[in-house]
Formats: structure tokens, C-alpha cells, sequence
């Protein structure tokens, strides 16, 4: 397959300050959204047909010098140039989902975006953002343009590449996350699959219980110890998050409710079963 696009995300940590000035990036970012679909839709209204970037940026350009949206000038003026590309990138992939020829799920057109929704704001490499990591280091820190002081961020795991761009998140839950897009090379091939079937059981005791059937038809069964298990797949996955500290405090947890008395266990067990079947 080669090198592939891929996004690594990590947990933002913000303070006061840098909370109050993030949040005025999404609002900008926000506004120009909306503010730039209305003007579209006014515009193939009077007949004039959609508006391209090209109008979009002119549009925001005259935004800017509006008295009533100065404060635009206030944050980076990449994230609101990124917003209407893809606000064109949306009306792009409404039209193609309208042709005969089609094959994916149709697209709706472009909507208003809202406070409380996910709030996103992307930067580019002309933004001129800057990581540091300290070598072994449990945190990294990112400096914004727009934003004092640095980012700090959970230093999951090391990027494969030099980020071409990242994107700043809210999510709905309150928590901060930001994502690098970099490059990361994949297998040509996948190795063969040993098992006909496989079934795995999250617990709570153990991690997960596993039971495998071969090729010849004999039955496997192998209950994985939780922090063995998570050391294990942090360190053969490139997909897994969690730290040293996270399997600690899981493992710990586990422990506990495994000795509690039962009153004091949870209703309800959490528990996952996920069966895979593979053919040659």
C-alpha cells in the first residue's frame, strides 16, 4: 500500500486563558461558516448562481472590514480560510452525490453550524504552529498563533512523520483534542490468517477471554491478564492510546471490583463479544 494519510490524535490540555482564546477561534471559525453559507444562499436566490472560494474569500476580505466583524481580525486567518474551503469541498460532494452515476449515499447540502455541536478549527503548515517534545516526555506542547503560552498535549505515542497540519476539537463531552495529519506507511500484504473463527469476551476480572478454532479443527482458549495484555497491544499497535499509567489505573480498578462484595459490584457487567471469520 505504501505511505497513507492518517490522523494522530491526542488529549488537549488547556488552561484559563488559553480555554477563553480557543473558544473565540471556534466562534470566529463558526461565524464565517454561517455568515459565508447565508451569503450563498442569497446569492443563487437573486439568480447569480453559487458562489465559488474565490467570491468566498473576497466576501470574507470585505467581512473583515465590515465594522461589525473587525473582531474577525482578532484570531489566525488560516482556520477561516480553511472554512471556506471546506464549505466548498461540501457543496462539491452534494453535487457529485446528484449525479446518474453516483455509487456512494447522497450528500445533503451544507448546514448551519451550532455552539453546541463539535467545534473544529484547522491549521495548515502557514500557520507556523510548532511541537516540542522532550525526549521520553509524558506531554507535548503546541504553540498556536492567536493562543499565549503553549498547548499542552498527552504524548501518547510518537508521530510517524512531520505533521503536515492539525485540527483543534471540542468535543461534546468538554474535552480538547487535536489531531496531525501525517504519513505513515502501510504493508503491501497481510500476513494469512491461522484461525478459521475467532471470538473475544471483554471482562472484568481478566481482560479478554479468547477462543480460536485452527485450521485443523481443534479449539483454542487463552484468558489474557489485563496489564499484560494492554503493554502488550500499546506496544504492537500503532492504534493504541493508552499510557502505562492508563493499564495501571485499569488494572487497579479490575482488581478492586474483583474483590468488592457483591452490593458494592456495578449492575451491569461491561462486557463486548466480537466474532471475526476469515477465509483464505
Amino acid at each position: 500500500m505504501g505511505a497513507v494519510k492518517v490522523g494522530y490524535r491526542y488529549r488537549l490540555y488547556p488552561g484559563g486563558l488559553q480555554r477563553n482564546e480557543l473558544a473565540r477561534l471556534f466562534g470566529c471559525v463558526r461565524v464565517t461558516w454561517n455568515v459565508s453559507l447565508a451569503w450563498q444562499y442569497s446569492e443563487r436566490r437573486a439568480g447569480l448562481g453559487l458562489q465559488g472560494y474565490g467570491q468566498l474569500s473576497k466576501h470574507l476580505t470585505q467581512m473583515k472590514r465590515d465594522g461589525s466583524y473587525m473582531w474577525l481580525n482578532d484570531v489566525s486567518c488560516v482556520p477561516t480560510q480553511q472554512t471556506l474551503r471546506h464549505l466548498g469541498c461540501a457543496w462539491d460532494m452534494h453535487f457529485k452525490s446528484m449525479a446518474p452515476d453516483w455509487e456512494g449515499p447522497y450528500v445533503e447540502e451544507p448546514r448551519f453550524k451550532k455552539r453546541g455541536k463539535r467545534q473544529t478549527a484547522e491549521f495548515t503548515r502557514s500557520a507556523h504552529w510548532r511541537i516540542r517534545h522532550e525526549p521520553d516526555g509524558r506531554y507535548g506542547y503546541l504553540r498556536l498563533p492567536g493562543v499565549t503560552g503553549e498547548l499542552r498535549f498527552r504524548w501518547s505515542r510518537d508521530l510517524p512523520s512531520e505533521p503536515s497540519g492539525l485540527t483543534i476539537s471540542l468535543e461534546r463531552s468538554g474535552e480538547y483534542m487535536v489531531s496531525f495529519n501525517v504519513m505513515r506507511n502501510e504493508p503491501d500484504s497481510w500476513p494469512e490468517p491461522i484461525h478459521e473463527w475467532c471470538g473475544i469476551d471483554l471482562g472484568l476480572i481478566s481482560l479478554a477471554a479468547i477462543a480460536s478454532q485452527d485450521k485443523g479443527g481443534a479449539t483454542h482458549m487463552e484468558i489474557s491478564p489485563i496489564r499484560t495484555s494492554c503493554t502488550s497491544m500499546r506496544n504492537a499497535s500503532p492504534y493504541c492510546n493508552a499510557s502505562s499509567a492508563d493499564c495501571r489505573r485499569a488494572a487497579t480498578g479490575t482488581r478492586n471490583n474483583a474483590n468488592a462484595s457483591p452490593r458494592n459490584m456495578p449492575s451491569s457487567r461491561t462486557s463486548a463479544a466480537t466474532a471475526c471469520t476469515s477465509s483464505r
